[in-house]
Protein backbone atom coordinates (compact mmCIF):
# COMPACT_ATOMS: atom_id res chain seq x y z
CA UNK A 1 0.00 0.00 0.00
CA UNK A 2 1.16 3.58 -0.40
CA UNK A 3 1.31 4.67 3.02
CA UNK A 4 3.73 2.03 3.55
CA UNK A 5 6.08 3.05 0.62
CA UNK A 6 5.46 6.60 1.60
CA UNK A 7 6.11 6.73 5.29
CA UNK A 8 9.31 4.47 4.53
CA UNK A 9 10.61 6.92 2.25
CA UNK A 10 10.09 9.57 4.83
CA UNK A 11 11.57 7.95 7.98
CA UNK A 12 14.63 6.86 5.83
CA UNK A 13 15.91 9.57 4.16
CA UNK A 14 16.36 13.12 4.44
CA UNK A 15 14.31 16.20 3.01
CA UNK A 16 16.17 17.14 0.09
CA UNK A 17 16.55 13.63 -1.01
CA UNK A 18 12.90 12.81 -1.01
CA UNK A 19 11.95 16.05 -2.77
CA UNK A 20 14.17 15.52 -5.52
CA UNK A 21 13.34 12.03 -5.97
CA UNK A 22 9.58 12.22 -5.79
CA UNK A 23 9.90 15.96 -7.64
CA UNK A 24 12.06 13.63 -9.89
CA UNK A 25 9.19 11.22 -10.59
CA UNK A 26 6.29 13.57 -11.01
CA UNK A 27 8.09 15.73 -14.30
CA UNK A 28 8.90 11.78 -15.17
CA UNK A 29 5.68 10.86 -15.22
CA UNK A 30 4.19 14.34 -16.73
CA UNK A 31 6.57 13.63 -19.83
CA UNK A 32 5.66 9.96 -20.35
CA UNK A 33 1.91 11.01 -20.26
CA UNK A 34 2.62 13.75 -22.40
CA UNK A 35 4.41 11.92 -25.24
CA UNK A 36 2.40 8.63 -24.80
CA UNK A 37 1.35 6.57 -28.11
CA UNK A 38 -0.94 3.90 -26.15
CA UNK A 39 -3.29 3.97 -22.86
CA UNK A 40 -0.82 1.32 -21.58
CA UNK A 41 2.17 4.15 -21.46
CA UNK A 42 -0.26 6.63 -20.73
CA UNK A 43 -1.07 4.43 -17.63
CA UNK A 44 2.61 4.08 -16.71
CA UNK A 45 2.82 7.77 -16.57
CA UNK A 46 0.21 8.75 -14.46
CA UNK A 47 1.08 5.70 -11.98
CA UNK A 48 4.75 7.48 -11.89
CA UNK A 49 3.22 10.63 -11.12
CA UNK A 50 1.16 9.27 -7.82
CA UNK A 51 4.25 7.41 -7.07
CA UNK A 52 5.83 10.63 -6.90
CA UNK A 53 3.13 12.26 -5.04
CA UNK A 54 1.67 10.44 -3.01
CA UNK A 55 5.10 10.59 -0.90
CA UNK A 56 5.44 14.50 -1.64
CA UNK A 57 1.92 15.25 0.27
CA UNK A 58 3.24 13.49 3.11
CA UNK A 59 6.71 15.08 3.58
CA UNK A 60 5.16 18.63 3.06
CA UNK A 61 2.57 17.78 5.92
CA UNK A 62 5.51 16.40 7.58
CA UNK A 63 7.57 19.29 7.03
CA UNK A 64 4.86 22.04 8.31
CA UNK A 65 4.51 19.90 11.39
CA UNK A 66 8.23 19.68 12.04
CA UNK A 67 8.58 23.57 11.46
CA UNK A 68 5.70 25.29 12.78
CA UNK A 69 4.85 26.01 16.00
CA UNK A 70 2.10 24.53 18.21
CA UNK A 71 -0.03 28.19 18.28
CA UNK A 72 0.45 28.46 14.24
CA UNK A 73 -0.42 25.10 12.98
CA UNK A 74 -3.98 25.78 12.33
CA UNK A 75 -3.13 28.76 9.53
CA UNK A 76 0.15 26.44 8.14
CA UNK A 77 -2.57 24.00 7.31
CA UNK A 78 -5.07 26.17 6.17
CA UNK A 79 -2.76 27.19 4.13
CA UNK A 80 -1.98 23.87 2.75
CA UNK A 81 -5.98 23.61 2.24
CA UNK A 82 -6.24 26.72 0.22
CA UNK A 83 -3.67 25.05 -2.50
CA UNK A 84 -4.53 21.90 -2.43
CA UNK A 85 -8.44 21.95 -2.25
CA UNK A 86 -8.86 24.78 -4.22
CA UNK A 87 -6.46 23.07 -7.39
CA UNK A 88 -9.18 20.30 -8.37
CA UNK A 89 -11.96 23.08 -8.29
CA UNK A 90 -10.41 25.39 -10.77
CA UNK A 91 -8.33 22.42 -13.30
CA UNK A 92 -11.19 21.08 -14.44
CA UNK A 93 -12.21 24.56 -15.64
CA UNK A 94 -8.81 25.23 -17.60
CA UNK A 95 -8.85 21.69 -19.00
CA UNK A 96 -12.20 22.09 -20.43
CA UNK A 97 -10.54 25.78 -21.89
CA UNK A 98 -7.52 24.05 -22.83
CA UNK A 99 -9.09 20.98 -24.70
CA UNK A 100 -11.25 22.99 -26.47
CA UNK A 101 -8.19 24.93 -28.13
CA UNK A 102 -4.96 22.48 -27.87
CA UNK A 103 -4.62 18.92 -28.27
CA UNK A 104 -5.40 16.41 -24.91
CA UNK A 105 -1.13 16.22 -24.70
CA UNK A 106 -1.30 19.98 -23.23
CA UNK A 107 -2.81 18.73 -20.08
CA UNK A 108 0.75 17.38 -19.03
CA UNK A 109 2.69 19.88 -21.11
CA UNK A 110 1.45 23.16 -19.55
CA UNK A 111 2.37 22.28 -16.38
CA UNK A 112 6.13 20.96 -17.00
CA UNK A 113 7.57 23.98 -16.72
CA UNK A 114 5.53 24.46 -12.98
CA UNK A 115 7.17 21.48 -11.96
CA UNK A 116 10.80 22.45 -12.98
CA UNK A 117 10.50 25.93 -11.23
CA UNK A 118 9.26 24.07 -7.94
CA UNK A 119 12.34 21.22 -9.09
CA UNK A 120 14.56 24.66 -8.96
CA UNK A 121 12.80 26.69 -6.15
CA UNK A 122 13.29 23.91 -4.03
CA UNK A 123 17.39 23.17 -4.72
CA UNK A 124 17.61 26.96 -3.52
CA UNK A 125 15.43 27.21 -0.35
CA UNK A 126 14.69 23.70 1.34
CA UNK A 127 16.48 22.65 3.86
CA UNK A 128 17.23 19.14 5.61
CA UNK A 129 14.81 19.47 8.89
CA UNK A 130 14.75 15.57 9.84
CA UNK A 131 17.28 12.80 10.91
CA UNK A 132 16.75 9.43 9.33
CA UNK A 133 16.66 6.62 10.99
CA UNK A 134 16.90 3.02 9.94
CA UNK A 135 13.36 1.24 9.10
CA UNK A 136 13.42 -1.89 8.42
CA UNK A 137 10.67 -2.79 5.54
CA UNK A 138 8.66 -5.91 6.45
CA UNK A 139 7.15 -7.76 3.58
CA UNK A 140 4.48 -9.37 5.51
CA UNK A 141 2.79 -5.77 6.64
CA UNK A 142 3.12 -4.70 3.27
CA UNK A 143 1.15 -7.98 1.81
CA UNK A 144 -1.21 -7.72 4.66
CA UNK A 145 -2.26 -3.62 3.97
CA UNK A 146 -2.80 -5.00 0.35
CA UNK A 147 -5.04 -7.79 1.11
CA UNK A 148 -6.91 -5.97 3.68
CA UNK A 149 -7.35 -2.61 2.12
CA UNK A 150 -7.45 -3.82 -1.01
CA UNK A 151 -9.92 -6.10 -0.08
CA UNK A 152 -12.19 -3.72 1.44
CA UNK A 153 -12.72 -1.29 -0.80
CA UNK A 154 -12.69 -3.60 -4.36
CA UNK A 155 -16.06 -5.61 -1.97
CA UNK A 156 -17.83 -2.23 -1.66
CA UNK A 157 -16.73 -0.91 -5.06
CA UNK A 158 -18.36 -4.20 -6.40
CA UNK A 159 -21.30 -3.89 -4.37
CA UNK A 160 -21.93 -0.40 -5.23
CA UNK A 161 -21.84 -1.02 -8.81
CA UNK A 162 -23.62 -4.64 -9.08
CA UNK A 163 -25.88 -4.99 -5.99
CA UNK A 164 -25.03 -7.52 -2.97
CA UNK A 165 -23.54 -10.70 -3.63
CA UNK A 166 -22.13 -13.53 -1.67
CA UNK A 167 -19.02 -13.59 -3.25
CA UNK A 168 -18.44 -9.25 -2.43
CA UNK A 169 -19.62 -10.40 0.68
CA UNK A 170 -16.75 -13.01 1.32
CA UNK A 171 -14.10 -11.22 -0.66
CA UNK A 172 -14.81 -7.88 2.08
CA UNK A 173 -14.86 -10.55 4.95
CA UNK A 174 -11.21 -11.64 3.58
CA UNK A 175 -10.29 -7.92 3.11
CA UNK A 176 -11.46 -7.85 6.70
CA UNK A 177 -9.39 -10.25 8.31
CA UNK A 178 -6.33 -9.08 6.37
CA UNK A 179 -6.45 -5.74 7.92
CA UNK A 180 -6.66 -7.72 11.40
CA UNK A 181 -3.94 -9.58 10.63
CA UNK A 182 -1.99 -6.46 9.46
CA UNK A 183 -3.34 -4.56 12.96
CA UNK A 184 -1.80 -7.77 15.06
CA UNK A 185 1.31 -7.58 13.12
CA UNK A 186 2.06 -4.00 14.08
CA UNK A 187 1.23 -4.84 17.29
CA UNK A 188 4.15 -7.57 17.37
CA UNK A 189 6.95 -6.34 15.84
CA UNK A 190 9.51 -4.20 17.73
CA UNK A 191 9.60 -1.84 15.57
CA UNK A 192 6.41 -1.43 13.89
CA UNK A 193 6.00 0.07 10.12
CA UNK A 194 2.84 1.72 10.80
CA UNK A 195 2.43 3.15 14.89
CA UNK A 196 -0.48 2.14 15.51
CA UNK A 197 -0.14 3.59 19.27
CA UNK A 198 -1.00 7.21 17.62
CA UNK A 199 -5.07 6.20 17.69
CA UNK A 200 -4.24 5.77 21.91
CA UNK A 201 -4.59 9.43 21.88
CA UNK A 202 -8.76 10.40 21.76
CA UNK A 203 -8.38 13.48 20.04
CA UNK A 204 -6.23 12.27 17.54
CA UNK A 205 -9.02 8.96 16.59
CA UNK A 206 -11.84 11.63 16.78
CA UNK A 207 -9.86 13.95 14.03
CA UNK A 208 -9.40 10.79 12.30
CA UNK A 209 -13.24 9.98 12.13
CA UNK A 210 -14.27 13.40 11.74
CA UNK A 211 -11.59 13.36 8.36
CA UNK A 212 -13.15 10.69 7.36
CA UNK A 213 -16.88 11.36 7.25
CA UNK A 214 -15.95 14.77 5.31
CA UNK A 215 -13.85 13.39 3.02
CA UNK A 216 -16.53 10.31 2.32
CA UNK A 217 -19.11 13.48 1.79
CA UNK A 218 -16.91 15.03 -0.21
CA UNK A 219 -16.00 12.54 -2.72
CA UNK A 220 -19.70 12.20 -2.65
CA UNK A 221 -20.29 15.74 -3.53
CA UNK A 222 -17.81 16.23 -6.10
CA UNK A 223 -18.88 12.93 -7.90
CA UNK A 224 -22.78 12.86 -8.05
CA UNK A 225 -23.59 17.25 -8.13
CA UNK A 226 -22.06 17.06 -11.68
CA UNK A 227 -24.11 14.24 -12.70
CA UNK A 228 -27.21 16.99 -11.78
CA UNK A 229 -25.77 19.66 -13.65
CA UNK A 230 -25.33 18.02 -16.61
CA UNK A 231 -28.21 15.11 -17.26
CA UNK A 232 -30.83 16.82 -15.08
CA UNK A 233 -30.11 20.84 -15.63
CA UNK A 234 -29.04 20.36 -19.13
CA UNK A 235 -25.46 21.96 -18.61
CA UNK A 236 -22.92 21.34 -21.20
CA UNK A 237 -19.40 20.04 -19.61
CA UNK A 238 -17.80 22.77 -19.89
CA UNK A 239 -20.76 25.06 -18.04
CA UNK A 240 -20.81 22.13 -15.51
CA UNK A 241 -17.21 22.90 -14.84
CA UNK A 242 -18.10 26.56 -14.08
CA UNK A 243 -20.79 26.03 -12.13
CA UNK A 244 -19.43 24.08 -9.46
CA UNK A 245 -16.15 26.24 -10.11
CA UNK A 246 -16.91 28.84 -7.46
CA UNK A 247 -17.73 26.23 -4.63
CA UNK A 248 -13.94 24.66 -5.50
CA UNK A 249 -12.63 27.93 -4.55
CA UNK A 250 -14.71 29.01 -1.50
CA UNK A 251 -13.89 25.39 0.08
CA UNK A 252 -10.29 26.23 -0.22
CA UNK A 253 -10.39 29.88 1.10
CA UNK A 254 -12.23 28.44 3.97
CA UNK A 255 -9.76 26.14 4.64
CA UNK A 256 -7.42 28.70 5.04
CA UNK A 257 -9.87 31.14 7.26
CA UNK A 258 -10.47 27.77 9.37
CA UNK A 259 -7.12 27.44 10.20
CA UNK A 260 -6.26 30.60 11.67
CA UNK A 261 -10.04 30.40 13.66
CA UNK A 262 -8.61 27.54 14.90
CA UNK A 263 -5.34 29.16 16.47
CA UNK A 264 -7.35 31.83 17.52
CA UNK A 265 -10.69 30.11 19.39
CA UNK A 266 -10.02 25.96 18.78
CA UNK A 267 -11.81 23.44 17.23
CA UNK A 268 -14.97 23.09 18.87
CA UNK A 269 -17.16 25.52 18.33
CA UNK A 270 -16.18 25.87 14.52
CA UNK A 271 -16.44 22.66 13.75
CA UNK A 272 -20.06 22.24 15.48
CA UNK A 273 -21.18 25.16 13.51
CA UNK A 274 -19.82 23.67 10.22
CA UNK A 275 -21.23 20.55 11.17
CA UNK A 276 -24.70 22.02 11.64
CA UNK A 277 -24.40 23.76 8.29
CA UNK A 278 -23.16 20.93 6.67
CA UNK A 279 -26.07 18.92 8.01
CA UNK A 280 -28.53 21.49 6.84
CA UNK A 281 -27.24 21.41 3.72
CA UNK A 282 -27.11 17.42 2.98
CA UNK A 283 -30.94 17.54 3.89
CA UNK A 284 -31.58 20.20 1.24
CA UNK A 285 -29.55 17.88 -1.67
CA UNK A 286 -31.96 15.23 -0.04
CA UNK A 287 -34.67 17.21 -0.83
CA UNK A 288 -34.00 18.90 -4.16
CA UNK A 289 -36.05 18.06 -7.38
CA UNK A 290 -35.49 18.57 -10.76
CA UNK A 291 -36.90 21.72 -10.83
CA UNK A 292 -34.95 23.02 -8.59
CA UNK A 293 -33.24 26.64 -9.21
CA UNK A 294 -29.72 25.94 -10.98
CA UNK A 295 -28.88 29.19 -8.22
CA UNK A 296 -30.32 26.98 -5.60
CA UNK A 297 -27.92 24.05 -6.57
CA UNK A 298 -24.81 26.33 -6.84
CA UNK A 299 -25.51 28.06 -3.51
CA UNK A 300 -26.11 24.50 -1.81
CA UNK A 301 -22.67 23.23 -3.46
CA UNK A 302 -21.20 26.05 -1.39
CA UNK A 303 -22.53 25.39 1.74
CA UNK A 304 -21.61 22.16 1.87
CA UNK A 305 -17.97 22.44 0.77
CA UNK A 306 -17.74 25.63 2.80
CA UNK A 307 -18.70 23.41 5.75
CA UNK A 308 -16.32 20.03 4.63
CA UNK A 309 -13.40 22.18 4.54
CA UNK A 310 -14.05 24.58 7.88
CA UNK A 311 -14.56 20.19 9.62
CA UNK A 312 -11.36 18.75 7.81
CA UNK A 313 -8.78 21.54 8.61
CA UNK A 314 -9.22 22.13 12.13
CA UNK A 315 -10.17 18.22 13.13
CA UNK A 316 -6.78 17.01 10.87
CA UNK A 317 -4.94 19.80 12.93
CA UNK A 318 -6.51 19.34 16.76
CA UNK A 319 -5.66 15.74 15.94
CA UNK A 320 -2.22 15.66 15.05
CA UNK A 321 -1.40 18.10 17.79
CA UNK A 322 -2.11 15.51 20.33
CA UNK A 323 0.54 13.31 19.16
CA UNK A 324 4.31 13.49 20.12
CA UNK A 325 6.84 14.80 17.81
CA UNK A 326 8.21 10.94 17.33
CA UNK A 327 4.57 10.13 15.70
CA UNK A 328 4.55 12.78 13.55
CA UNK A 329 5.27 10.69 10.50
CA UNK A 330 2.71 8.11 11.54
CA UNK A 331 0.02 10.31 12.44
CA UNK A 332 0.46 11.90 9.33
CA UNK A 333 0.80 8.40 7.59
CA UNK A 334 -2.73 6.86 9.10
CA UNK A 335 -4.51 10.20 8.31
CA UNK A 336 -3.92 10.71 4.47
CA UNK A 337 -4.44 6.97 4.10
CA UNK A 338 -7.61 6.97 5.66
CA UNK A 339 -8.46 9.92 3.83
CA UNK A 340 -7.91 7.96 1.12
CA UNK A 341 -9.67 4.95 1.98
CA UNK A 342 -12.39 7.42 3.24
CA UNK A 343 -12.51 8.81 -0.90
CA UNK A 344 -13.22 5.30 -1.74
CA UNK A 345 -15.47 4.37 -0.17
CA UNK A 346 -17.56 7.65 -0.88
CA UNK A 347 -17.32 6.95 -4.08
CA UNK A 348 -18.18 3.16 -3.94
CA UNK A 349 -21.02 3.61 -1.50
CA UNK A 350 -22.93 7.08 -2.85
CA UNK A 351 -22.73 5.65 -6.45
CA UNK A 352 -23.89 2.65 -5.89
CA UNK A 353 -27.11 4.22 -3.71
CA UNK A 354 -27.69 6.70 -6.47
CA UNK A 355 -27.77 4.03 -8.77
CA UNK A 356 -29.80 1.80 -7.18
CA UNK A 357 -32.21 4.36 -6.84
CA UNK A 358 -32.37 5.50 -10.43
CA UNK A 359 -32.96 1.68 -11.13
CA UNK A 360 -36.13 1.02 -9.07
CA UNK A 361 -37.35 4.18 -9.96
CA UNK A 362 -37.35 3.16 -13.97
CA UNK A 363 -38.48 0.00 -12.62
CA UNK A 364 -42.01 1.01 -10.62
CA UNK A 365 -42.62 3.99 -12.77
CA UNK A 366 -44.27 4.23 -15.59
CA UNK A 367 -42.12 5.64 -18.74
CA UNK A 368 -42.40 9.45 -19.83
CA UNK A 369 -40.22 12.15 -21.52
CA UNK A 370 -38.30 13.21 -18.67
CA UNK A 371 -38.42 9.52 -16.90
CA UNK A 372 -34.46 9.63 -16.58
CA UNK A 373 -34.07 13.10 -15.08
CA UNK A 374 -37.07 12.38 -12.54
CA UNK A 375 -34.60 8.85 -11.89
CA UNK A 376 -31.43 10.70 -11.58
CA UNK A 377 -33.19 12.83 -9.29
CA UNK A 378 -34.67 10.25 -6.74
CA UNK A 379 -30.89 8.62 -6.95
CA UNK A 380 -29.41 11.89 -5.86
CA UNK A 381 -32.43 12.21 -2.97
CA UNK A 382 -31.36 9.01 -1.70
CA UNK A 383 -27.69 9.41 -1.69
CA UNK A 384 -28.13 12.46 0.57
CA UNK A 385 -30.46 10.92 2.81
CA UNK A 386 -27.73 8.67 3.85
CA UNK A 387 -25.21 11.64 3.83
CA UNK A 388 -28.18 13.04 6.04
CA UNK A 389 -27.08 10.43 8.44
CA UNK A 390 -23.44 10.52 8.28
CA UNK A 391 -23.93 14.36 8.43
CA UNK A 392 -25.28 14.01 12.13
CA UNK A 393 -22.90 11.32 13.06
CA UNK A 394 -20.14 14.50 12.61
CA UNK A 395 -22.21 16.80 14.26
CA UNK A 396 -22.60 14.38 17.30
CA UNK A 397 -18.86 13.34 17.55
CA UNK A 398 -18.20 17.17 17.32
CA UNK A 399 -19.56 17.77 20.74
CA UNK A 400 -16.92 15.70 22.34
CA UNK A 401 -14.26 17.88 20.73
CA UNK A 402 -11.09 19.21 23.12
CA UNK A 403 -8.18 21.39 22.15
CA UNK A 404 -5.64 18.26 21.25
CA UNK A 405 -2.21 18.97 23.11
CA UNK A 406 0.22 16.47 23.47
CA UNK A 407 0.67 15.44 27.20
CA UNK A 408 3.75 16.11 29.45
CA UNK A 409 6.66 13.82 28.76
CA UNK A 410 5.57 12.73 25.48
CA UNK A 411 7.49 14.53 23.29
Amino acid sequence: MLFLYRLFFIQSFTTRQIFFVTMGLIILGTEIGGCSQSFWMLLAGRIIQASGTCVLMALLTNTIWVITPLAQRGTAIGMIGLVVLSAPAIAPTFAGIILQQLAWRWLFFMILPFLILALVLGAVCLKNITIPIKVPFDIMSLGLSILGFGGILYSISMIGMNGFSIIYMVEGLIGLLGLAAFVYRQMSLKIPVLQLRVFAYPMFSLGVFLVMGCMTLAFAVALLTPMVLHDVMGLSVFMTGIAMLLGGIMNGVTALIAGKLFDEIGPKRLIVVAAILMTATAWGFSEMSSSTSLWIFILLNCFILISIAAIITPAQTNGLNQLPKRYYSHGTAVMLTLQQLAGGLGTAVFVGIMAIGEKKYLQTTVYSDNIMQYAITTGFNNAFKVALVLSVMVLIAALFLKRGVTRCGDE
